[in-house]
């Protein structure tokens, strides 16, 4: 009986920690993807800033 309560915290432990990781890794992509976004979004109007300059 001890065993089957104690492979029954496992896989909860186990799932628990799965989510937790599954979780941090989607946050770590789109924030990322966000940054990666601003930079793009900054460099642009760098460009359009030193574009109209020029003219």
């Amino acid at each position: 009986m001890k065993q089957r309560k104690r492979l029954r915290r496992s896989r909860v432990l186990l799932a628990v920690i799965m989510f937790g990781l599954a979780f941090v890794a989607l946050s770590g992509c789109n924030m990322v993807k966000g940054i990666g976004e601003d930079i793009s979004a900054i460099s642009q109007g760098g460009q359009d800033i030193i574009d109209d300059m020029g003219s």
